[in-house]
């Protein structure tokens, strides 16, 4: 491998932290007058209602935060909302992948579990995050200016020994939205199953990388500044700007990753993935026992000799990772309980750029990292209950398994007084009638 190469993030440059264009007595007193303000709550940890979902793979149930009703009503960020909206909010971002039969799923990636809420207007607040028994609560400030605040301060820079660099002749980006007769046929046999594959698009490309095994160099970004490759690591109980520029309402939803996905992907199906989209995306572990790490990009130099830079990084408990639009990154070795904020409009989705990992003779890659607690199992038990996806394999007579088995365990959830656990009856589809007469 070569050297590090200096070089700064380019696609569409959004400082999130703010830091320029004041004295730090100035920032300290700016984020005083942010922490006097009064939050305003814009998400629920009260999961009241359910839609189902069918994947490729699978059938599962969204458990929505309250407020989401078959008739329009207005969420706590302000937006009018019903099931119908919902239900399209949903599909757009549903996936099922993995090993449908494995119930424990463990070798399964699968969400979004619950709809906890929207986040409108991102560029004219500061947020803060309160994890309740796994659930993310997200609050709001407006504040006046966004040049001076800052969540992490006295982080030292990137250094040549924090980078994995691939010189230009062993990495190619083979993109699949590119037209080009050669490149187009190159992914022709590429992907085994494009449909379970997707993510974000349809158009699915191959990253060639020169090992069948890459260690990438851990960076504790609590210590280290990842700016530079378009993302930052923010303390969710002080206030932070999510992106600088307008941007579509961000849904805030969950995920789960089970411990053995990543390696189920790689042995059997399409393997490990990075991406790039035109959208900012908000990444937060619901539980301690949350793991893994998420891998971050970068390409240096000018397009004749270009060099890719990869770094992984985790993310404790008690922080979020902001990853800017246009940053190239991939998540698919997170394990655990997530919580992500990001848009659900699919014209905005179809901007993402997704490229599997291959080496040249096709074999697929894996990522690994070596970073603190990395042996973390996520813990599936009595403290996560509320958590776990409520899903099953697609077959006969699973529809109102499904439906039973969710009532059952909804109605469990804790709930304020007078409440009351249903379906959401969206009439403009079929499972509506279904449900009414069932």
């Amino acid at each position: 491998m070569a050297t590090a190469t200096s070089g700064t993030y380019s696609p569409l440059q959004l400082d999130h932290t703010g830091t320029h264009g004041a004295s730090g007595n100035q920032r300290e007193l700016n984020q005083r007058e942010v922490s006097k303000q009064t939050l305003r709550v814009e998400t629920s940890d009260q999961m009241m209602r359910f839609l189902h979902l069918k994947g490729h793979l699978g059938n599962f149930v969204v458990q929505l935060a309250d407020g989401w009703k078959t008739t329009p009503s207005y969420g706590k960020s302000g937006l009018l909302i019903n099931s119908t909206r919902a239900h399209y909010r949903m599909t757009n971002i549903a996936v099922y992948r993995g090993k449908a039969s494995d119930l424990t799923l463990s070798q399964v990636m699968v969400g979004p579990n619950h709809y906890f809420g929207s986040l409108i207007d991102i560029h004219l607040k500061a947020y803060s995050i309160e994890i309740n028994n796994g659930f993310p609560i997200f609050s709001e400030s407006r504040y006046e200016s966004q040049d001076d605040l800052k969540n992490l301060s006295d982080l030292r820079p990137l250094q040549a020994c924090d980078i994995l660099e691939f010189n230009q002749t062993e990495w190619s980006w083979n993109s699949g939205k590119c037209t080009a007769p050669a490149i187009v046929q190159f992914l022709s046999d590429k992907i085994l199953d494009r449909q379970s594959a997707a993510s974000l698009t349809a158009d699915l490309g191959v990253l060639t990388l020169p090992n069948s095994v890459i260690e990438i160099p851990h960076v504790d970004a609590t210590q280290v500044d990842i700016s530079a490759f378009g993302a930052i690591l923010v303390i969710n109980n002080t206030p932070f700007t999510i992106a600088r520029e307008r941007e579509d309402t961000m849904d805030a939803v969950s995920y789960c990753f089970g411990e053995g996905y990543a390696d189920y992907q790689i042995k059997h199906g399409n393997g490990l993935f990075l991406e790039t989209h035109d959208f900012t995306q908000i990444m937060t572990p619901l539980t301690p026992s949350s793991s893994g790490f998420i891998t971050l990009g970068r390409r240096v130099g000018i397009a004749s000799n270009q060099t890719l830079q990869l770094i992984g990084v985790s993310v404790p408990f008690g922080y979020s990772i902001i990853v800017k639009r246009g940053a190239m990154h991939g998540d698919a070795t997170f394990t655990g309980h997530y919580a992500m904020a990001m848009t659900v409009q699919h014209t905005t989705m179809g901007t993402a750029d997704v490229v599997f990992l291959r080496t040249p003779d096709d074999q697929r890659v894996k990522l690994t990292c070596d970073f603190p607690n990395k042996d973390r199992i996520p813990s599936y038990g009595a403290d996560d209950e509320r958590l776990m996806p409520l899903t099953l394999p697609q077959g006969r007579g699973i529809e109102q398994e499904i439906r039973e088995n969710s009532l059952t365990k909804m109605k469990q959830t804790p709930k304020p007084r007078g409440v009351y656990t249903k379906s959401v009856l969206n009439p403009t589809i079929l499972s509506f009638w279904q449900q009414l007469f069932s």
